[in-house]
């Protein structure tokens, strides 16, 4: 059976909920917004979006690439959602992007109700915006393909294990004391400097940062853990630009309609996970610093990654 985006209400055996259904032509909404607001971020060659509830699975191969309706096609699931690489996983809350064995990329996520039932706490944002955001994170991805490509090709020359992941640095090093209070102290002069108000400041605030970043790593990324300092910037990178997309969303006028404060304490810093927090700082502040092209370094021509976009920055 095959749906458009806004017909989801037609009879069917299979049909989510009203308020899911809603839900996926704003989330669609949303991502088009984006693309208009952020250049860099294109809409990808293929992509399968895989959403569900507790019966339903809807896939389409053109949400993410159309400015029209999409077409959905719809079937149970049985409590095991069918991948597009032939696998299943339980019906419970997830969203996750990445390469497709046969080509192309899926993006996986379970709708709204499916997180209601999980009591995801949504806070100040409401579970509608906060999903909507992490959509869009996850969304984002599907634009950085280079990326994407960059981290197999290191697991691969580095022996790195195959769970290896974004937030791999943390499993490692999130028990030791001294490196765990200096990512905080390094994600809070990013998100300082992001924020000041003269240029002077947001400059000696992200130099600071840079700084204890860089002594962070001599210190700890040495020996067999030395394979990891790319791996962080190229995980920066990547979770600051899914993050960047969700937060721009939720403060556009056009978009979320929320306030900065409220945006960034629901979603900005919401996340327990270095990568993704430090990531949106690192961004904001690249932004605030003013690198010319730095988009580009995200989405499309990443020459430069996570550090060294600030370190480029700084060096203007």
């Amino acid at each position: 059976m095959i749906l458009a985006a806004a017909a989801l209400a037609v009879a069917s055996t299979c049909t989510p909920g009203a308020a899911d259904r809603a839900w996926i032509d704003g989330a669609m909404a949303a991502w088009r917004l984006e693309l208009r607001r952020v250049p860099a971020l294109k809409r990808p060659p293929k992509v399968t979006v895989i959403l569900f509830d507790a019966r339903c699975r809807l896939e389409s191969r053109t949400a993410l690439q159309t400015n029209g309706k999409a077409a959905w096609s719809a079937t149970r699931h049985g409590g095991q959602v069918l991948l597009a690489d032939g696998t299943r996983i339980p019906a419970k809350v997830t969203s996750f992007a990445g390469e497709g064995k046969a080509g192309g990329t899926t993006f996986v996520m379970a709708l709204p109700s499916v997180w209601a039932a999980g009591k995801i706490p949504a806070g100040q944002l409401g579970l509608d915006k906060l999903t909507k955001a992490v959509l869009l994170h996850e969304a984002s991805h599907v634009s950085q393909t280079i990326l994407v490509r960059r981290v197999g090709k290191l697991a691969s020359e580095k022996g790195l294990p195959e769970d290896f992941n974004d937030d791999s640095v943390q499993d490692r090093f999130e028990k030791e004391p001294a490196f765990a209070a200096s990512v905080e102290k390094e994600t809070g002069l990013l998100f300082a400097a992001a924020a000041a108000g003269d240029d002077a400041t947001a400059r000696d605030l992200a130099r600071q940062a840079l700084a204890s970043m860089q002594a962070r790593r001599l210190r700890w990324f040495v020996g067999r853990d030395e394979r990891l300092r790319e791996a962080e910037d190229l995980f920066l990178s990547m979770e600051g630009a899914g993050q960047y997309v969700g937060y721009s969303w939720l403060i556009d006028p056009e978009g979320g309609q929320t306030p900065r404060a409220e945006a960034m304490a629901g979603f900005g810093k919401r996340s327990r996970w270095w990568s993704q927090k430090q990531g949106l700082a690192l961004v904001l502040a690249v932004e605030r610093l003013g690198l010319p092209g730095w988009q580009t370094q995200l989405w499309q021509s990443p020459r430069l990654i996570g550090s060294q976009l600030l370190q480029a920055a700084l060096a203007r």
